[in-house]
């Protein structure tokens, strides 16, 4: 994996879990934490070493998802 692809790869869940908390609402909840445990898993596993990039992306998602409520 290099850099570019990883970070398409988290830019892509998070538009995702934004996507789902716009279109379903409270609805979404367990598929957002799902989205959220994916993303904490892939950063563990690709980045763990952060060699990848130093960008928390498990906090960048949970945060712009909360502020981006329908």
């Amino acid at each position: 994996m290099d850099r570019r692809t990883y970070n398409t790869m988290m830019e892509g869940l998070l538009a995702t879990a934004i996507e789902k908390r716009n279109v379903l609402g409270k609805d979404a909840t367990a598929d957002i934490k799902a989205i959220l445990n994916m993303v904490d898993d892939l950063q563990t596993f690709w980045n763990g070493d952060e060699t990848l990039t130093a960008f928390d992306w498990a906090y960048e998602v949970e945060k712009l998802v909360k502020g981006n409520k329908a």
